[in-house]
């Protein structure tokens, strides 16, 4: 799953990261798919420059290929449970490590986010009935009256697209999560995004989170 957003962040990113604190002269050879060259590329093209080499999977011969066409041979798989502790915590400090993060910006625009199943791009067939999203959204917004009605707390509904239908960065979409109090959500690869949450904040942790 390699190429598919919410996996690269859940499942990838925490791995790479770990090694990459843990074995800090090594070269990666990573699976060269659209999602993980443009979200590694974005967290820190420094590192994908000097420490990654793209590979490819040859189809028709079952192997894979490093640049100039050479054969990668892999004849063993390390099992192990990639969703681990030690592993977030190491994905959260290099993004506190390479993304200039504004404090004080971040402080102030506090959000409750709201991840939709309801994305006009999904292709997935578990869809939340539209008038229980909308129960579930009117039950959000009276919390968030009766608990800070004093406190400017602003609700964005999420679905991976902005006001103009267009698909979201993956800056915008580090900002919104990285600036939200709560992410509220049924279940769905939009929630792999509060790996961002609490970045650059006063309250950030490495401990904590």
């Amino acid at each position: 799953f390699d190429d598919i957003h919410a996996h690269v962040l859940i499942d990838h990113l925490p791995a790479i990261a770990y090694l990459r604190q843990t074995y800090t002269n090594v070269t990666f050879l990573l699976n060269g798919s659209n999602m993980m060259k443009r979200i590694l590329t974005w967290l820190d093209p420094t590192f994908v420059s000097n420490r990654v080499i793209w590979i490819t999977w040859d189809t028709q011969n079952k192997v894979w290929r490093v640049p100039k066409g050479q054969t990668l041979y892999v004849w063993k798989r390390i099992n192990e449970d990639v969703r681990n502790l030690n592993n977030w915590i190491a994905l959260r400090r290099w993004i506190q490590e390479v993304k200039n993060i504004d404090e004080e910006q971040t402080e102030s625009r506090k959000r409750v986010v709201y991840a939709s199943r309801n994305s006009p791009g999904a292709k997935h067939h578990r869809a939340m009935d539209p008038s229980h999203e909308a129960d579930i959204i009117t039950m959000i917004k009276t919390a968030m009256d009766r608990h800070w009605g004093d406190v400017k707390k602003k609700l964005v509904i999420y679905t991976g697209y902005d006001k103009n239908n267009s698909l979201m960065s993956l800056q915008e979409q580090f900002r919104l999560f990285r600036s939200a109090d709560f992410v509220i959500g049924a279940h769905g690869g939009a929630l792999a995004n509060v790996c961002w949450m609490g970045i650059g904040s006063s309250s950030f942790s490495n401990s904590s989170h």
